[in-house]
């Protein structure tokens, strides 16, 4: 079992496996702060919840539809 090999077979660019260490990094952050930003969102008024709500589905349809390597031409109807 070698682990190199196995890396280079997924063939990722050195972009790519930094999204995923400060992806890691922040879970990892949030874990261990968890407590402490649970009970400071708790505290929020209703409004404020729905609009940090918000704001993450926004951010996730945006760089979930639009994000790196995005090409309009790509889509399924792109080319008529």
């Amino acid at each position: 079992f070698n682990v190199v090999n196995n890396f280079k077979l997924i063939d990722l660019s050195l972009f790519d496996y930094i999204v995923i260490s400060v992806g890691c990094l922040l879970i990892l952050i949030f874990d261990i702060n968890k407590e402490k930003i649970v009970n400071t969102y708790s505290k929020f008024r209703d409004e404020y919840k729905l609009v940090v709500i918000l704001l993450f589905v926004l951010i996730n349809l945006l760089f979930g539809v639009y994000g790196i390597g995005f090409d309009h031409n790509s889509f399924i109807y792109g080319s008529f």
